[in-house]
This record gives structure tokens, sequence and C-alpha cells, in this order.
């Protein structure tokens, strides 16, 4: 008898929480707010509100400065706002903006040499645009610093398609053999901070990417989007979208480190977003005048 009534009350708990969870669902999708199971019910209308009205304005901004990188499957409505892949990448592209802040902070003569960049551009071109922002040879070379070092692409798996054998890791160590099928991780820090790639790997030097050294970056030892035709399908797009940030951070505003900006920059050991120790990145912004 006991146990009868133990089994009719989990059910009838259970039936009822799956009918609320059911009608929250069917409220939030009338009400036009994307459901996102495993939230509270709160978490749901603040998450999907913060992304149609921000994430989703942000990227709205950049495609009207620059319509000819707008994809044509792009979407608003009340059920599908956008698709995936267009939002996808705004976690990484923001942990890759945070990071060069912080390198900025920490190298006033790289920030410097970039301000003097983009001032030059303004008085030779007047507005920034699709067709021009190409012109930025240092930005490009701070952002690729950036994603050298701070790369958001943890990890590349890859397939392997045929049988082969690995060198030895070290000196004394044992070849690894390989089969087809087998699945590799590819841990992209540790080919970007490899000193036989990269002299001095926690140096935020630009100048590595400069049309004098670029040469001398050997293929696949820099690939913080992937290679090959597996490659980050939003590539062009994140890095177009950082240099419109950066441009207008820079140009408008200086990044000053101080007492609590973080020296030399660490991350955070707790999971796969980039973020700086202790709490995140603490930088003082001064206006230009």
């Amino acid at each position: 008898m006991i146990i009868e009534i133990i089994i009719f009350v989990i059910t009838t708990i259970l039936a009822y929480y799956f009918y609320v969870h059911k009608k929250i669902q069917m409220t939030l999708r009338r009400k036009g707010i994307k459901y996102l199971p495993g939230l509270p019910f709160f978490g749901n209308i603040l998450k999907s509100t913060f992304l149609r009205r921000h994430v989703l304005d942000d990227i709205e901004e950049i495609y009207k400065a620059f319509p000819e990188e707008r994809p044509q499957n792009l979407l608003r409505g009340d059920d599908q706002f956008l698709q995936e892949p267009c939002v996808q990448h705004h976690r990484s592209s923001a942990a890759t903006l945070v990071m060069c802040i912080h390198e900025l902070a920490l190298s006033p003569q790289v920030q410097e040499k970039l301000f003097q960049e983009l001032v030059e551009h303004r008085k030779r071109e007047g507005k920034l645009s699709y067709d021009n922002i190409g012109e930025l040879n240092y930005l490009d070379c701070v952002l690729n610093e950036t994603t050298r070092k701070w790369s958001a692409a943890i990890v590349l798996d890859r397939v392997c398609l045929k049988a082969y054998e690995l060198p030895p890791p070290r000196e004394g160590g044992k070849p690894v053999q390989l089969k087809e099928g087998d699945l590799i991780y590819n841990v992209v820090n540790a080919i970007h901070m490899d000193p036989k790639h990269f002299p001095e790997p926690k140096t935020f030097d630009p100048e590595r990417f400069s049309d004098e050294n670029k040469h001398k970056i050997k293929p696949f030892s820099f690939m913080p989007f992937g290679s090959g035709p597996r490659n980050c399908i939003g590539s062009r797009f994140a890095l177009l979208e950082l240099k419109v940030m950066i441009h207008d951070l820079v140009l408008n505003y200086k990044i000053v480190k101080t007492a609590k900006t973080l020296d030399p920059l660490r991350l955070q050991p707790s999971d796969f977003n980039l973020r700086a120790f202790g709490g995140g990145t603490r930088v003082q912004f001064e206006r230009r005048e």
C-alpha cells in the first residue's frame, strides 16, 4: 500500500512537471522568445532577449556598413530570426576582442603604432569601408598575433583517411601508428606556442606577420580558424567584425593598463572559453583628444 502511494505521488509530480514545462514552452513560443531547455523560466527570457536585442543588432549594424558580406540565408522573424552560423561565432569573437584589448594595454608601443596607422588611414581614405579596410596592414598583424597567442579554437579534430606512422614525439620515444578512421585531435595552442615555429612565443609581437616576416611562418603552423576544406566557415566575417571594432576603439580611446590589469596575461582554468585569470580583463579607457 505504501509503495503504491509513493509511486502515485511520484507519477503525479512528474506529470505536473511535464505539463508546466510544456505550457512554459508554448507561452514563450507565442511571445516570440526562443525556448532554451535547461534554463530557468527567467533565464530563457533574459538570454533570448539579450541574443535578439544585442547580438543580432550588432551583426545587423556590421552588415549595414558592409552589405557585400551579408549572407543570402539571413532570416529574421518570430521563429527563426538568424541562421545558426551567424551567431555561433559570437562568443569566440568576443573572447578574441577582449584578449586583443588586454594585450594592447600591456604593449603601449604596439597600440601607438596601430593608432598612427588608423589616423593616417582616416586622413587618406576618410570613412572606413569594405573596400579600404584591407589597407590596414598593421591592424591585420595585431589580430593575427592575438589569434596566434590566444586562439579561440582549442582543438581541431580530423579523421584519418589512410594508415600513417607519426615520428616519435621526442628523442627516445616511440612512433605512433594511425589507422584509417582514427579521430585525431590537434591542440592549436601547442602549435602556436611552440618556439620551433614562433620564437619567444609568449611575447606579443605583431611584426611576426608583417610583409617582411610572414614568409618565415611555416605552413600549417598558424591555424586560428583551422585549415583546408574544413576550416571555419565564418572566419572572414569574424575578422571583419573584429577589425571594425578594434578600429573604432583604438581610434577613439587609449587603452591603459591599471593596477588591476593582469601582467602577464594568464587564462582562467575553468572552461573552454578564453578568460583572463582572476575574473576577467580590467583596463582603463581614456578618450583621445
